[in-house]
């Protein structure tokens, strides 16, 4: 089987033959039971989806037959507990361990990148914002070198770094003890909120903000459509070129980290992008002036 083709088959079998439609059925406490092909590994279980349905509440699954990558399912938290509070060192030497056991340096990135949006999270500030735009372009050095040892440096280096943003952040203030995988979504009382709501409440309350984007896109939201709607407002309101900085790292990582992760990631962006209600630029004035 060629490679498009197999793409195209993976892509039709978790779309039509296990499309997961229990997901919204998931809540705080939920135990997932799945009756499965006994002996087969169909692919039913692996670590993107199982860390899906833990962020969502799911505390246990049992299944009659088998589940995939069982490594990495614990691994995906693992950088992510230890850049919570361990040191450069400790993130590094957490990072050969993985490495060392067959860990797949994908999942590792996964939680780096989990890692520096939680920065954000509990400090929103410009030290947050470089640990985002630091590992955006680590992450791209990563993708694109030939060479395996200066991969493996970057991942290290990647590691080490976020510690030490997260000191620097205690410089500037308090550092929240907020946690990415305990994000809720926001759910209106009316129905789910429309983008136009979202990037309006970035004004108001970024933080009320964060829960609106995870109501909209746990409740099938297109992401393309609210990037996109962000994009715009950015392109009227940014006046800094960390704006576009920030902007431009949290979106192109967004198509790459693992689904269990990605709502989460973009909803945390929230905190560092300009909302609909914000002044313009005074530039963007001046155009619609001499065109008037």
């Amino acid at each position: 089987m060629e490679a498009e083709e197999h793409d195209r088959w993976v892509g039709r079998w978790y779309s039509e033959r296990t499309p997961e439609p229990f997901i919204p059925l998931l809540r705080k406490g939920t135990a997932l039971v799945i009756d499965d092909a006994p002996g087969a590994d169909v692919g039913s279980i692996g670590s993107n989806n199982i860390l899906g349905w833990k962020t969502r509440g799911c505390v246990g699954v049992v299944t009659g037959a088998t589940a995939r990558d069982t490594d990495e399912i614990a691994a995906q938290k693992v950088p992510l507990s230890v850049l919570r509070d361990g040191s450069d060192g400790d993130a590094s030497d957490q990072v050969v361990k993985l490495l060392n056991h067959g860990v797949a340096p994908a999942s590792i990135w996964d939680g780096l990148r989990a890692g520096a949006a939680e920065l954000v999270l509990r400090q929103p500030g410009i030290v947050a914002l470089h640990a985002v735009t630091t590992t955006n372009a680590l992450h791209y050095a990563w993708c694109h070198s030939r060479e395996d040892a200066t991969r493996r440096f970057v991942l290290l280096q990647n590691a080490a770094f976020l510690p030490m943003f997260r000191e620097a952040m205690r410089g500037r203030g308090k550092v929240a003890d907020r946690r990415i995988d305990g994000l809720q979504p926001r759910v209106s009382p009316d129905a789910r909120p429309g983008i136009e709501e979202i990037l309006a409440e970035v004004s108001r309350d970024r933080m009320s903000a964060v829960g609106k984007v995870l109501a909209y896109l746990d409740s099938g939201g297109k992401s393309d459509a609210l990037i996109d709607a962000a994009r715009r407002v950015l392109l009227v309101k940014g006046d800094d070129a960390h704006d576009y900085k920030f902007s431009g790292a949290v979106f192109e990582e967004f198509g790459t980290i693992a689904p269990a992760w990605r709502d989460r990631f973009l909803a945390v962006s929230t905190l560092r992008l300009h909302g609909s209600q914000d002044r313009d630029n005074p530039l963007v004035r001046r155009v619609r002036e001499a065109f008037a």
